[in-house]
């Protein structure tokens, strides 16, 4: 039921389900919690949930995802997987593609906000944060938007000022991503060329950045979290040039 109340028609009851009368679509959602009773099936879920990830990458396009008039597919069944096992975060983050109409499919920013307020700021959460390639999503994480930009649980770069021994498996985590998969644009007609990445990543770390216009400030030592930390930019540019054409900076 809490799966279904992240989604921009919430505020369901019970009753909702059983009634007969209802338009409410929620086979797929149903379907995955039964599965999810049974470890031995948790494989079959794992490839399914990367199918439909792979699916939503490959259109980047809300309009091709839509269940009904007012929710997209998959969202509630990985929201549920992801609040078993913080692990399979990861899917439901990558799910939330840079195309997004914020318009029509909003409410589900919620979902990954009450995630990190299940699992707070594990090695999964952090990973699910950088595989997120809609950077309006990764300042949800925290509870920020484009409207509101305080902050309803800790940043992830206050999290990692205030627990440095955590930062060396952060970096880890993007050499990773990117090693695997580059980042989706938002639309085919972005220039590929002046892509950056990790700095995008970078740039999702702290609600200050989290405004139509966001810029890197010289002044907050906060925000410039380890981006002037020359040798540590140095390796990230290295390691990811020699593994993807486009430079992340």
């Amino acid at each position: 039921m809490n799966a279904l109340n992240l989604t921009p028609d919430g505020g369901y009851d019970s009753q909702d389900i059983v009634n007969e009368d209802t338009s409410l679509y929620i086979s797929e959602a149903l379907l995955f919690a039964i599965a999810l009773e049974h470890d031995s099936l948790k494989p079959q879920l794992r490839r399914t949930a990367q199918a439909t990830v792979n699916y939503a990458r490959f259109e980047n396009d809300t309009s091709e995802m839509w269940v009904d008039d007012m929710r997209v597919f998959a969202a509630e069944a990985l929201y549920m997987m992801a609040t078993k096992d913080a692990d399979d975060a990861i899917y439901l983050a990558q799910l939330f593609i840079p195309y997004w109409d914020d318009e029509h499919a909003n409410g589900y920013e919620d979902m990954l906000l009450n995630l990190l307020k299940h699992h707070g700021w594990c090695d999964a959460m952090m990973k699910a944060f950088i595989w997120c390639d809609n950077a309006a999503f990764r300042f949800a994480f925290y509870g920020c938007n484009w409207d509101e930009s305080s902050p309803q649980y800790q940043p992830l770069g206050e999290y990692l000022q205030q627990n440095p021994q955590h930062y060396p498996r952060f970096i880890e985590l993007i050499t990773q991503r990117f090693t695997a998969q580059p980042m989706l644009a938002y639309s085919e007609d972005e220039d590929l060329s002046s892509q950056k990445p990790v700095l995008e990543i970078y740039k999702s770390l702290f609600p200050e950045l989290c405004s139509s216009n966001r810029k890197i400030s010289t002044n907050n030592s906060g925000v410039t979290l380890s981006i002037t930390t020359s040798k540590m930019r140095r390796w990230i540019y290295s390691y990811i040039w020699k593994i993807r054409s486009i430079p992340p900076w």
